[in-house]
């Protein structure tokens, strides 16, 4: 049997409000040389149902039913089945534009990774963009002036609007971070980049990307440990792809924001009612971290950073700690 040029791998977990909308849109792609993996994370309303419906009626159409695991686990053992020449994965709640497929598959010639842009809309108002991400599509572009406008864009800390030569998954032996439960998509992405020659940009925005109340991670409860762990593991990762590529300085500016930005998530962790530490524990991790930080790098495009600029530009980690308590005093 002749692969696939692309395999396409959605994790589902209780998607059945928006599963039908999700899977149209890829039935009625343009480009028809693809396989479809849905994996079913063990959900608990009827989104196995519509997806062993959509199976039953189109051939290309695969169900892997799993116990719940996480999007992380139902990825990888999408990846386990996947053998397309290429992989790409959608949430399922999102959906595509009808000529996805085929602006990457334009782009396709000699690309190990070839990435797209997104628009991003609201879930009750699906014609209004609250935000689009385009790529700068320029020939004269090396891998590293790619990997930069990536990274400044945000477009290598999700999965989706990607698309991943499976070769090099396979030779690798690449999956999704189980132990991680944010920030793993980024992660598998930069770890991918250390094994691709060629990285080609598609300036087709053809993936609608829902924003939904839960998204933030702000918003999410993570430890400090966890937290902590993962902002020192992806800088070291980031370190690695700029060694390798040989990225210009302009690369440490974005080595320093995110790790920056997750330090201070990190350091705000402990203040949340569920990983609230005891003070003495706090003000030993607040000075220890204090020297992670490079503030200047931080964006302007956010008010809890701003705040969060302002409160750790004090550098004295006993008022940083009384400050930091105030603020978070209502999760308590």
């Amino acid at each position: 049997m002749n692969s696939p040029f692309f395999s396409i791998i959605i994790p589902v977990y209780n998607s059945s409000k928006y599963l039908h909308k999700c899977l149209d849109s890829i039935v009625n792609q343009s480009y028809k040389d693809f396989e479809l993996i849905l994996v079913n994370d063990g959900s608990k309303d009827n989104s196995l149902d519509i997806c062993t419906q959509y199976a039953d009626r189109y051939g290309f159409i695969s169900v892997i039913n799993q116990p719940n695991q996480g999007v992380s686990a139902a990825r990888n053992n999408g990846l386990k089945k996947a053998i397309g020449n290429y992989v790409t994965f959608i949430d399922s709640d999102d959906f595509i534009e009808q000529e996805y497929l085929l602006h990457f598959y334009n782009e396709s010639a000699n690309a190990d990774l070839i990435v797209g842009g997104i628009v991003t809309k609201y879930e009750d108002d699906l014609t209004a963009q609250r935000n689009t991400v385009y790529v700068v599509k320029d020939k004269t572009l090396s891998n590293q002036e790619k990997i930069i406008q990536l990274e400044n864009k945000y477009l290598l800390s999700g999965a989706v609007a990607k698309c991943y030569k499976n070769e090099i998954i396979k030779k690798h032996a690449l999956e999704v971070d189980v132990n991680f439960h944010f920030g793993e998509d980024a992660l598998f992405n930069l770890v991918f980049c250390m094994h691709a020659q060629s990285i080609a940009l598609c300036d087709f925005v053809g993936y609608n990307y829902i924003q939904r109340e839960t998204d933030s991670l702000v918003k999410r409860k993570y430890s400090f440990e966890q937290t902590n762990l993962f902002a020192n593991t992806i800088s070291a990762v980031r370190l690695e792809v700029k060694k390798k590529f040989g990225i210009s300085a302009e690369y440490d500016m974005v080595i320093d924001r995110e790790r920056t930005l997750f330090k201070i998530n990190a350091i705000s962790s402990m203040y949340k009612a569920k990983f609230f530490l005891p003070r003495k524990q706090r003000v030993r991790h607040i000075r220890e971290e204090l020297k992670n930080l490079n503030l200047s790098s931080l964006p302007d495009t956010s008010n809890y950073y701003t705040i969060m600029k302002g409160v750790f530009l004090i550098k004295t980690p006993f008022l940083i700690d009384f400050l930091l308590k105030l603020l978070y005093s209502r999760d308590e």
